[in-house]
């Protein structure tokens, strides 16, 4: 009898397995397969933008006509960018975001249609920086001006957050609506400011950092337990002068008196009636009852169609057919002096963060120095610019970097252009050196103005790698190799030396304002002292010319060009935003780069120390592989 296999039983082969051959072009060829899908992926992804963009563009090139009753609609909702943003993969819609320029050009222009009847705001939420909303504030006092009304509405102001910002942007208005079952929390300005010293220690972190001179505090929340004398000082005169500036100009505007503003501001939070009482809020209503108010008040009829709601982007594009505004590149030449208007935004650094070892860090926006000082040089070798109009909004940076900005500006102005400055929330530090020299100096009474003084050092970790247990041995060449290395402290001939770059640095910084605003050394060390000033105080130290907002800079700068205002400017932008194929090439390259230098860096490293060096360098050395310098002037 033959014995049966058993069920789903596979008999093993007899042969012995073959030993695979390793064949190089079927593996070329799947991964250039791959390769060429990720290619084409990225490919179909720029397409998709460019065709989304262009028919964004293409729309607005032929847009349909309004009527004769336009009433334009702003909403804030967040943040309003101050240059113009470019699309990138994550957000490919950037580039519809109305800038602060763009927007306040928009209103202006609005004001003297006839068609536009008047304006309504709309408030979702804050965010909004102080410069932002003053330099707003008054586009829209100078639109309520010209008899125009400006209502606005809101859901709540604040709710369970701070309002006093939004509340202070509004009072501007005509009238201001709120929806009822709500409040508005105007409960004044506030500064919390963490110390961090005595935590660091028990996480056996200490701090080895030096600062020019005694109100430089960039630095004192990790190397203090509470606020020094000279910081304290400073913020309480910051806090007091921009709480005043609010109470007076919500008085003046509300009709009220500036004891009744701050007793309201005392109480905080206001429910609906409470507000209305008060006198800070003229009617609680729902949003329908608010449109039907709006209709009746423009057309004589609540529930006329015969009215335009349009949103201020939109407006703005009709209105750009006609007069060129906006953040468009206008053409040069057109019997109108031509002014280019430079961003330096976020921290100044030598280069961008997003190419070579930086690419790899999170932050801010950084401001770099050497693709804003080139564009400051084409611009003065360009014999069609008339003007550079520089717009700051830094905190400072790199030394080195605003040195880099500040010798551009000297070279443009030797070339014959004029170089004014407009200064939005921030110019400090660094902000301010690379301003120092222009011609003009503009900055919105509420901008964070100068803070001349200089701050560096670095963590000192050693006791947390005992605690961690955790033991180092250091290799050196030299007596200074282990100089930023944040396992000890600097020794006292390493102090000398940081000291001495200290002092150079601040005595530089001191002699560059000095030079550029006509003022002797002490003079300008004597309102320095790293200390931070608003641009209404910073005005009467001599280290701002005019105070105002980016349109007052722009019309100084026509009058210096022998115009009546800034309408007789063609205006260009720069950086230009990159469209949506150049970020693709743009992220292409910056990927092949990396890559590259990543191969290149442990191809070496395998080769001469072995695979752990790199990594022990990075914690060894962090200072090699930081955004920011070790040396600030912030």
């Amino acid at each position: 009898m033959q014995k049966r296999s058993p069920l789903f039983y596979t008999p093993k082969s007899r042969h012995k397995p073959q030993s695979r051959k390793w064949r190089i072009l079927p593996i070329v060829w799947k991964a250039l397969k791959r390769t060429c899908m990720m290619l084409g992926a990225l490919m179909l992804i720029s397409l998709t933008i460019s065709i989304v963009s262009t028919s964004i563009l293409l729309s607005q090139a032929s847009l349909p006509s309004l009527g004769d009753k336009i009433v334009p609609v702003l909403t804030i909702d967040g943040p309003i960018p101050e240059q113009p943003l470019s699309p990138t993969l994550s957000d490919p819609f950037q580039f519809g975001k109305m800038t602060l320029y763009k927007t306040i050009n928009t209103l202006d222009r609005a004001k003297d249609d006839d068609r536009v009847k008047g304006l309504v705001i709309s408030i979702k939420s804050g965010g909004l920086s102080l410069t932002s909303i003053q330099e707003l504030r008054n586009a829209i006092k100078r639109f309520k001006n010209t008899g125009k009304f400006v209502e606005i509405y809101t859901t709540s102001f604040g709710d369970f957050g701070n309002a006093t910002g939004l509340y202070y942007l509004s009072s501007a208005a005509t009238k201001i609506w709120m929806q009822p079952i709500c409040s508005l929390s105007f409960t004044g300005i506030n500064a919390s400011m963490p110390f961090l010293k005595n935590a660091l220690l028990k996480f056996g972190v200490q701090t080895d950092f030096y600062q020019r001179k005694e109100y430089k505090s960039a630095f004192e929340m990790f190397t203090h337990a509470d606020i020094t004398p000279a910081n304290k000082i400073m913020m309480t005169e910051l806090i007091d002068t921009v709480g005043q500036t609010f109470v007076v100009d919500i008085a003046d505007d509300r009709g009220l008196s500036v004891d009744q503003v701050k007793n309201a501001l005392d109480v905080g939070m206001l429910l609906d009636q409470e507000a209305v009482d008060a006198g800070l809020i003229d009617r609680v209503a729902y949003y329908d009852e608010f449109v039907r108010q709006i209709r009746e008040d423009v057309t004589g009829d609540p529930e006329s169609e015969d009215i335009d709601f349009v949103d201020l982007s939109y407006l703005s594009n009709v209105l750009g057919t006609v007069h060129g505004g906006g953040d468009s590149m206008l053409v040069m030449g057109q019997d109108k002096p031509n002014v280019a208007m430079v961003y330096i935004t976020g921290a100044i650094m030598p280069r961008n963060a997003n190419s070579g070892a930086y690419a790899f860090l999170p932050g801010g926006p950084v401001a770099a120095a050497n693709e804003i000082a080139t564009t400051i040089m084409m611009l003065a070798k360009d014999e069609d610019v008339d003007a550079i109009v520089l717009r700051i909004d830094s905190p400072g940076g790199s030394p080195s970097a605003s040195e880099t900005i500040r010798r551009a500006v000297v070279r443009a102005k030797e070339k014959g252009k004029l170089v004014v400055v407009s200064m939005g929330s921030a110019a400090a530090s660094g902000g301010y050196w690379a301003a120092t020299d222009a011609d003009l100096i503009v900055a919105s009474p509420l901008t964070m103005t100068g803070s001349i003084g200089v701050v560096g050092g670095k963590f000192v970790l050693q006791d947390l790698w005992k605690d961690l247990n955790v033991n180092w041995h250091d290799i050196n060449y030299g007596k200074s190799a282990d100089f930023w290395s944040m396992n000890k402290p600097f020794d006292t001939a390493e102090k000398q030396r940081i000291n001495a770059y200290m002092d150079y640095v601040y005595e530089n910084f001191v002699s560059r304002v000095a030079e550029g605003r006509g003022m002797s050394f002490d003079q300008v060390d004597h309102i320095a002292g790293g200390r931070v000033w608003l641009g209404s105080q910073a005005v009467k130290k001599g280290l701002v010319d005019v105070v105002g907002g980016l349109d007052d800079a722009l019309d100084e700068t026509a009058i210096m060009l022998d115009r009546e205002g800034r309408d007789d400017l063609a205006l260009s932008i720069y950086p230009k935003p990159k469209s949506a194929i150049q970020q693709i090439v743009k992220l292409l390259q910056g990927n092949m780069v990396a890559i590259q230098s990543l191969g290149e860096l442990w191809g070496y490293i395998s080769t001469n120390f072995g695979t752990d060096m790199g990594q022990v360098d990075r914690v060894v050395n962090p200072g090699h592989y930081m955004v920011f310098e070790d040396t600030q002037i912030r």
